[in-house]
């Protein structure tokens, strides 16, 4: 989801795709599952979730430019783990 919402992020802003308007995105995975089929996420973007991965991606920017990283490994290392690790960079507590 991420990556899709990043990609439209990066055609929506580009000088070449100037005007373009990015509203749904879709990802193929290479490798069967396990029942041997090409699966593929289609994804319909969200403007919260837009606005929140814009947020996430100006605040990672941020840290980067302070040379500021964060230590990650109070947190678990699943989605939930990572989903609170990115409230915390949003400015949400933990």
């Amino acid at each position: 989801r991420q990556q899709l919402y990043m990609y439209k992020i990066l055609v929506e802003g580009s000088t070449i795709f100037r005007g373009y308007k990015v509203n749904k995105g879709v990802v193929e995975f290479v490798e069967p599952n396990e029942h041997g089929q090409i699966t593929g996420l289609v994804l319909d973007f969200d403007q919260e979730e837009l606005n929140k991965m814009k947020k996430l991606i100006a605040s990672v920017w941020q840290h980067i430019m302070r040379l500021d990283f964060p230590d990650a490994s109070s947190y678990s290392k699943n989605v939930s783990g990572m989903q609170k690790f990115e409230e915390r960079l949003l400015g949400k507590k933990h």
